[in-house]
């Protein structure tokens, strides 16, 4: 039987073709979307992998609780460099000059 600290294997690490980051594409088990991951676990990640498909997406609180117990990883989209440009290619506006939310 495995430990509690057996994990997958990590899913198949790729680059970012805008900022050329090592990533990983995971599933949420929240929505069912694919998102990009960075390789590279972090201690204050807001992703845990489930196995090497498939993720969770956690809250600020889940996330902190979860760092102190196993690895946690960072969405790419918050990382990447040219965040900006993936969001206007897909058609979502950007925010206007100056407006405050």
């Amino acid at each position: 039987m495995p430990s509690a600290s057996y994990r997958p294997l990590q899913p198949s690490i790729t680059t970012c073709r805008s900022c050329h980051a090592h990533v990983f594409w995971v599933a949420s088990v929240n929505t069912g979307q694919p998102f990009l991951c960075d390789a590279a676990p972090v201690p204050k990640g807001n992703v845990v992998l489930i196995d090497h498909q498939t993720a969770k997406v956690l809250g600020p609180a889940e996330a902190e609780a979860a760092a102190a117990r196993e690895r946690t990883y960072q969405i790419h989209f918050v990382t990447c460099k040219d965040a900006v440009g993936w969001r206007r290619k897909r058609g979502i506006p950007e925010p206007l000059q100056g407006a405050r939310g």
